[in-house]
């Protein structure tokens, strides 16, 4: 019932509410833990994914970086106040400042997207395999590159929302990516 009205969304619909879904994620971070929220945001992405086998990889990556887009600024918009009041930086220049960054960070969910899709037109997978599979696992991947190239920036990973969440147990055989990615799958199983 739900993918039934997810497809009949248009990609700027899709967008609107994927940088309000990645906006949301960030009360799954601390001082919050609102946990579920993020499950249930990249739920939702995941179920967009899916909903819509007719968006091309360029309408895709418009869709993952709309979600992390959403995420990256808000949880990296306490570095205005820092730019601002202890580096002398203007309001406009530091917001575009995280602007900038939050768009870099969010090219790598983009790539997460745009790989998931290539593999599933490539190899004609389906639905299910992409939900399980492709999307947990390339969720993982990108954000484990997000944090080690080019010096990285593991901040916003998945995996750290979930210190205080039944996934918790995970983090000391897993780390914070393969937390990452068992939420990932978690979020899949509710797509």
């Amino acid at each position: 019932m739900l993918l039934a009205r997810l497809k009949q969304w248009s990609l700027l619909r899709a967008c609107l509410v994927a940088v309000l879904g990645g906006a949301l994620n960030v009360l799954a971070f601390a001082p919050f833990f609102m946990w579920p929220i993020q499950l249930l945001s990249l739920a939702l992405m995941f179920a967009l994914f899916v909903a819509h086998p007719e968006w091309n990889k360029k309408q895709i990556a418009k869709l993952g970086f709309s979600y992390a887009f959403g995420t990256m600024s808000i949880g990296v918009s306490w570095l205005t106040i820092a730019m601002t009041r202890y580096g002398g930086m203007p309001w406009v220049l530091s917001g575009i400042a995280v602007a900038l960054l939050a768009s870099y960070m969010a090219l790598f969910i983009m790539g997460a997207f745009v790989f998931a899709r290539y593999c599933q037109q490539r190899w004609k997978l389906s639905d299910g395999k992409v939900l399980m599979v492709v999307l947990p696992a390339a969720w993982t991947l990108f954000e484990f590159l997000r944090s080690y190239l080019f010096t990285g920036f593991p901040w916003l990973s998945v995996g750290y929302a979930h210190s205080a969440s039944p996934l918790s147990g995970y983090a000391p055989i897993f780390g914070v990516y393969g937390l990452g990615g068992i939420a990932a799958l978690c979020a899949a199983g509710l797509a």
